[in-house]
C-alpha cells in the first residue's frame, strides 16, 4: 500500500493595524507605561482610531484594568514548562505589579525578589552576620525596584547564592517529575 502524503499550508494573518501608545510628552511606545495619554490603532488605510480612558466608562476602564492585569500576568508564565514554573513567573510579575513596576519585554526573566532576599540573606549568614526578619525587610525594600535588583545581581557573592537557590529548586522540580514519570503509564514505544 502506498503511503500518502499530505501538504498542511500554514495561514498567516496579515497584519492590519499597528497599535501605538502616546505618551504624554509626545512620544510614541509600544508598550504601555504610566506615562501613556492615549492608544491610537494605525489602520493599514492611514486611518487612526484614538482611544483615551478619560473618555471610557469607569466600569470598562476598571473591567479593561483587570483584563490587563490577567494579560500581563499570563504572558509571564508562557514559556514555562511546569507549574512551579508558571507559579514562580506569575508571583515575580505580581510582585512586580504591586511594587509599581509595568515590565517591559525581556524583564520579566529577572529575579525573583523574594529568592533574592533569600540569597542575600544566605550570603550575609555565610560571612557571620545575623539575619532576622528586620534585616530581612530592610534588604526586600532595597530590592523592590529594578535598579536594586539589578545592584544586587552585580554582586558575585549574590548571583552565587541566587544560582545556588535556582539549582536546589531546580533539583526539587526535577525530582517530582520523576516521581510523577515512575507513577505514570507512559512508554517511549512510539519514539
Amino acid at each position: 500500500m502506498a503511503e500518502e502524503t499530505q501538504t498542511v499550508t500554514k495561514v498567516t494573518r496579515k497584519k492590519f493595524c499597528s497599535k501605538v501608545y502616546i505618551n504624554k510628552d509626545g512620544s510614541e511606545s509600544r508598550h504601555a507605561s504610566p506615562d501613556v495619554d492615549r492608544l491610537e490603532f494605525r489602520f493599514e488605510n492611514g486611518n487612526v482610531v484614538t482611544v483615551k480612558l478619560t473618555e471610557i466608562g469607569k466600569g470598562v476602564a476598571r473591567a479593561a484594568a483587570w483584563h490587563g492585569v490577567a494579560q500581563k500576568i499570563g504572558d509571564s508564565y508562557n514559556k514555562a514548562t511546569t507549574a512551579d514554573e508558571a507559579q514562580e513567573a506569575t508571583e515575580t510579575m505580581l510582585e512586580r505589579l504591586t511594587n509599581d513596576e509595568w515590565v517591559k519585554p525581556g524583564e520579566g526573566a529577572g529575579p525573583k525578589t523574594g529568592v533574592l532576599v533569600e540569597a542575600i540573606a544566605n550570603a550575609l549568614t555565610k560571612q557571620g552576620e545575623t539575619v532576622d526578619d528586620e534585616r530581612k525587610a530592610k534588604i526586600k525594600e532595597m530590592v523592590s525596584d529594578k535598579a536594586g535588583r539589578e545592584g544586587a545581581m552585580a554582586n558575585p557573592i549574590i548571583l552565587a547564592e541566587y544560582k545556588s537557590l535556582q539549582a536546589a529548586a531546580a533539583v526539587e522540580r526535577a525530582a517530582k517529575a520523576a516521581t510523577a514519570a515512575d507513577a505514570s503509564d507512559a512508554t517511549l514505544a512510539n519514539f
